[in-house]
């Protein structure tokens, strides 16, 4: 028994500790807490992010361009570097929170998709349906 609640003791301490350590990229380097993002840019506008993905055999790159403050263009293309399908649309980003909330245009005037990511250092990762697509600032 007491080799059972020493292990968990243990076990308990190592998180604790892991979760006191983990806090600390919260920090922005301004004196203050960003809200749990850990995001250096002040802006979006003139990035660019690129995610590839594999779907069966075939492998797919996506470049995410902020062209302005509040748009975007999103491209997809194949491993022949051919462009299969091409999204505007318009973004949010929180830098506090670092947090990027991008909308697509519809087609014919209908209502596009909306995503939120997250950015971490130089990643920014979105969940959509339970797969997750990570980008990488380019």
């Amino acid at each position: 028994m007491k080799k059972t609640r020493l292990l968990f003791t243990l076990l308990a301490a190592a998180l604790f500790a892991l979760t006191a350590v983990s806090c600390t990229d919260n920090y922005n380097g301004n004196g203050g807490n960003n809200g749990g993002g850990n995001s250096k840019f002040e802006t979006l506008e003139g990035t660019q992010w690129i995610a590839t993905t594999t779907v069966l055999t075939q492998i797919s790159t996506t470049t995410l361009h902020f062209t302005s403050k509040k748009e975007y263009k999103m491209e997809i293309t194949n491993n022949n570097d051919e462009v299969i399908s091409t999204f505007t649309g318009t973004y949010m980003y929180d830098h506090s929170s670092a947090t990027v909330m991008m909308s697509e245009d519809g087609a014919n005037g209908q209502e596009g998709d909306t995503m939120t990511g997250r950015i971490s250092g130089d990643r920014m990762t979105f969940n959509i349906d339970g797969e997750v697509t990570v980008f990488t600032k380019r």
